[in-house]
């Protein structure tokens, strides 16, 4: 978690009273924070990461002025009317195309403030921007910008600047492998071959996103006038780190301007400082919270947590700022209802209602067909649930489909959720050709397939699949170990002739039971069987288990 420091005097000097150790031991931690240290005037506070908007000076007094009372409901902030504007260029859809700005104006730098600016912008770079990835921030000096501003890209050699706090020309490939910030930071653009670039319309560099800005329009102590821009690869990011930013210097009595973004195909204005409205049932918070508040006490203690409220009968319409992130479910309002009364106020109590606990029927299900697999021999492997698209689709010959696909993959090697086994297994085989033969394996586990009717459009379905591998192995392999196995359920099956790239023609069949199909059996095509590196026969079966433990009964 980030830690944050801070001088206690300007601390209290925007907070509006004086602040006790005591509350900054036992009140501030409410908020969402572990006190590091008290040493004099210097305080250190490690805050929690869902909140962004108390990592500077500004953010933790405003959370502490309507908490201790000082004032009450939400900050109120006016966005002035302007002429800025930014151009936004088409060749960034793919490579940064998200851009927030505001000029704020009638700044007075202190100190403590431009610490506690520079703190925020470095600790929201790391947080809440992902290492600037989602969201990194500029700020430069107004008075050296003509408007309007571009937002466009640039190749490795197509123009040569200055960097920030250096004293030559550099161009974006000298800047991503001899700057500082250029190396730390050139994973954000390495895989690109153009680049970020803000300039003015004089053409000159504002900056290169989200690496480094230029020297010519840095902020000195004189500055007095800014222009924040915030760009990004999440539009919703990038416009809250900029309502973060924008309005910790409107706590410190700047003015806000809003300034109009230019993309292709349509226009918007930020910073949208507007707050957000929410619907909170008293039943709801009453219920989770096991109290028996009033619409009244409720709109005071979110009042207390800086948030409008409106009493509407057994609703209250909650305006929420634009600079709480965190709140993205009537639960999060609940959650701060209960810190505003004070976890202390609460009489713990046990619960009227007595859940007894047992296991899944389907686990119990599964360890039942694990024991009958063992018992005719089979191994037993566990593979991992998340894989690609070459190991589902293209080694198995088959048409990619649609699956559940992983938004930020780490590694090449997992980047969808696996929707089938048969390849898991015969991964196991390709990674074990040291091994004698036969090899007998299975597996019963998890696999998740699309469902639009499910709330993630998506559902997890327990399976089992079997494949051996020998000199010789073939259809009667598979079919004796499902035959025996389905006996030992009472069952029987039935073969439907089945055509599947990743089988043998004519060797392959649908598995159906009491006239329901439940899956696929058949010797693996020995093109297959070359893509994962090995050559002895493989026969194999999958089922839904699902459906067969419908099909067997209590």
């Amino acid at each position: 978690m980030p830690v944050i420091t801070m001088d206690r005097k300007d601390l209290e000097k925007l907070t509006g009273r004086k602040l006790s150790n005591d509350i900054l031991e036992d009140r501030l931690p409410m908020l969402g924070s572990e006190l590091e240290k008290i040493d004099g005037n210097e305080l250190a506070f490690e805050f929690f990461p869902n909140r962004p908007d108390l990592l500077s000076t500004e953010g933790v007094a405003r959370a502490l002025r309507t908490f201790l009372g000082v004032k009450k409901g939400p900050a109120k902030y006016v966005l002035m009317k302007s002429n800025y504007k930014v151009v936004v260029s088409d060749e960034l859809k793919n490579i940064r195309p998200f851009i927030a700005c505001a000029v704020v104006k009638n700044i007075k730098f202190t100190d403590e403030f431009i610490k506690s600016v520079m703190q925020l912008q470095e600790k929201l770079h790391i947080t809440h921007g992902r290492k600037r990835k989602k969201a990194a921030i500029g700020i430069y000096d107004l008075s050296k910008i003509k408007f309007p501003v571009y937002y466009s890209t640039i190749s490795g050699s197509g123009i040569s600047f200055v960097p920030l706090d250096f004293t030559q020309e550099m161009t974006p490939s000298q800047i991503l492998k001899e700057h500082p910030k250029g190396i730390e930071y050139s994973w954000t653009v390495s895989e690109k071959n153009k680049y970020p670039l803000l300039t003015d319309s004089r053409n000159n560099v504002l900056s290169m996103p989200p690496i480094i800005n230029s020297d010519t329009t840095k902020v000195t102590e004189k500055t007095r006038e800014i222009f924040i821009d915030v760009t990004g690869t999440d539009l919703k990011t990038v416009n809250q780190t900029l309502n973060i930013i924008a309005t910790a210097f409107a706590e410190r009595g700047a003015k806000l301007f809003g300034v109009k973004i230019a993309y292709p195909g349509k226009k918007t204005v930020s910073p949208e400082i507007e707050p957000v409205k929410m619907s909170l049932n008293i039943s709801y918070v009453n219920k989770v919270l096991g109290t028996a508040f009033s619409a009244k006490q409720v709109s005071e203690l979110l009042m207390k947590m800086g948030f409008g409220a409106v009493q509407k009968a057994n609703n209250i319409s909650v305006l929420v700022p634009c600079y709480r992130t965190d709140i993205l479910h009537e639960f999060d309002l609940v959650e701060d209802v209960a810190i505003a009364y004070g976890y202390e106020n609460f009489s713990p109590s046990m619960p009227v209602i007595f859940h007894p606990s047992s296991e899944e029927k389907i686990e119990i299900f599964s360890k039942k067909i694990r024991g009958i697999m063992a018992n005719l021999g089979c191994l037993e492997v566990m593979s991992f649930i998340l894989t690609n698209q070459e190991k589902l689709f293209s080694k198995m010959n088959q048409e990619h489909r649609q699956v559940a696909l992983i938004e930020n993959p780490k590694t090449s090697d997992f980047t969808v959720v696996r929707d089938t086994l048969i390849p898991c297994l015969m991964e196991v085989f390709s990674n074990n050709t040291h091994n004698e033969l036969p090899q007998s394996i299975f597996e019963a586990d998890d696999a998740v397939v699309l469902d639009s009717s499910a709330d993630t459009g998506a559902k997890t379905s327990r399976k089992l699949a079997f494949a051996r591998t020998a000199e010789k192995s073939d259809f009667t392999d598979a079919k004796s170990v499902l035959d025996t196995l389905l006996l030992s359920l009472g069952l029987n099956s039935e073969l439907l002739s089945f055509e599947d790239p990743s089988f043998v023609p004519g060797r392959c069949a649908l598995i159906k039971i009491k006239n329901k199909e439940i899956g696929i059996i058949g010797e693996i095509h020995p093109e297959i069987i070359l893509n994962w590196g090995f050559k002895s026969p493989v026969s194999c079966f999958e089922i839904d288990l699902d459906e067969l433990m419908k099909l067997v009964g209590p």
